[in-house]
């Protein structure tokens, strides 16, 4: 892990893997309608907190990668930044 190609392959075998998971997430919907909505929200459960768990490794490699004056924050899904989805700054509430 201590060139940047071999973070890169890294970053591919994670999203290789993010991507199966997802098939699995959508065959496993698939097998719940079939069943007349038998509940499998525990697998469900497990498969998404998997999913996430990837997609977290492969943002800290990411930041590993591009160093700068960024890096040395943490990235965690950031719910709570004041811009919403097309980049503005969203009013406070209350004022």
């Amino acid at each position: 892990m201590s060139t940047e190609a071999d973070r890169l392959n890294r970053i591919y075998d994670l999203k290789d893997e993010i991507r199966q998971k997802r098939v699995q997430l959508k065959y496993l919907r698939k097998k719940e309608k079939d069943e007349g909505y038998v509940s499998h929200s525990s697998e469900f459960n497990v498969l998404d907190r998997e999913i996430k768990e990837v997609v977290l490794k492969v943002k800290d490699i990411r930041t590993s990668l591009w160093k700068g004056a960024r890096s040395k924050r943490t990235y965690t899904a950031s719910y709570s930044t004041p811009y919403n989805r097309t980049g503005r700054v969203m009013p406070r509430r209350g004022r």
